[in-house]
């Protein structure tokens, strides 16, 4: 199939071969790549989106800039470290914290669940990784 124009259906498919390509190179060279949102012009002629890449630890994680922004920044809420990558419960649902956004005041921390990432603000954290009921006591 030859794309004419894109648009928000065909970006779909682009994404999708990208993603495959980016796999293949993933494996290779031994990191973690990710492709952001996908934007394309009025005209249909062109798109642009952002490349991140990540260098795979030896515990086999990504070291991301928002898992490298929650090192510089939980501790300054009270959460360890040590938690980055940690796991908890809430309703009922497993969350795995993977990182911080310094700009995002009342959701900064990021929790994945079954590969897709949530915003949760700092008191449901700490009350997940039971961190909240330290500081009370």
């Amino acid at each position: 199939m030859k794309i004419k124009s894109f648009d928000k259906a065909n970006l779909k498919l682009v994404r999708s071969a990208l993603n495959s390509a980016l796999e293949r190179v993933e494996e290779e060279l031994g990191i973690e790549l990710s492709i952001g949102n996908i934007t394309y012009d009025r005209n249909g002629t062109g798109f642009r989106t952002k490349l991140e890449g990540a260098v795979i630890s030896e515990d086999g994680l990504a070291m991301t800039q928002d898992a490298r922004n929650f090192l510089t920044y939980a501790p300054l809420d009270g959460i360890p470290k040590e938690a980055l990558n940690q796991s908890f419960v809430h309703d009922g649902k497993p969350y795995r914290l993977v990182g911080y956004r310094p700009r995002s005041k009342k959701y900064p921390y990021l929790c994945e669940n079954g590969g897709d990432t949530f915003k949760f603000p700092t008191s449901l954290v700490k009350i997940g990784l039971g961190t909240l009921n330290m500081e009370l006591s």
